[in-house]
């Protein structure tokens, strides 16, 4: 929690809650998730760039084809909170969560991503990028959703 810097925005958030069923419609879990206000904020003061690449239909294709005739495995991956894990570039300020203020004056500075964000999926495809090319991947230039 910070003093609001000035010139800054400050934006609200707010709780998303959902009940998860079953196909029967039985209750599996219930859902919380804080997200912030992303809708009111500006291009250009508050974020630069919200294009994530993805891969496309074609390369995926290939890359199925080429599993085939090469007899290898195939392996996917859901991350979790993919949109929370990556670390912000842009000064990012939220207003406390209601029910929490301890000091009416402080905000929060958001160093790391959060759901609602112009900017989270971006930020996420550049942490994944991060990864990848510490590990000695590179970016397909005719697919920027593929790193060999």
């Amino acid at each position: 929690m910070v003093d609001l810097p000035e010139g800054k925005n400050v934006f609200p958030c707010k709780w998303v809650f959902d009940i998860k069923t079953d196909a029967v419609g039985n209750i599996i879990r219930r859902k919380a998730r804080l997200v912030a206000r992303g809708d009111k904020q500006q291009y250009g003061v508050d974020f630069q760039e919200t294009y994530t690449p993805v891969a496309k239909f074609a390369s995926l294709k290939v890359l199925l084809s080429l599993a085939a005739r090469l007899d290898l495995e195939i392996d996917q991956d859901d991350f979790d909170f993919a949109f929370i894990n990556g670390t912000l570039e842009e000064e990012i300020y939220m207003s406390q969560l209601e029910g929490f203020t301890k000091d009416k004056s402080k905000v929060f500075r958001l160093r790391r991503s959060i759901y609602g964000l112009c900017q989270a999926a971006r930020t996420w495809y550049n942490t994944l990028d991060v990864l990848f090319r510490s590990f000695g991947f590179t970016r397909v230039k005719a697919d920027y959703g593929v790193w060999v």
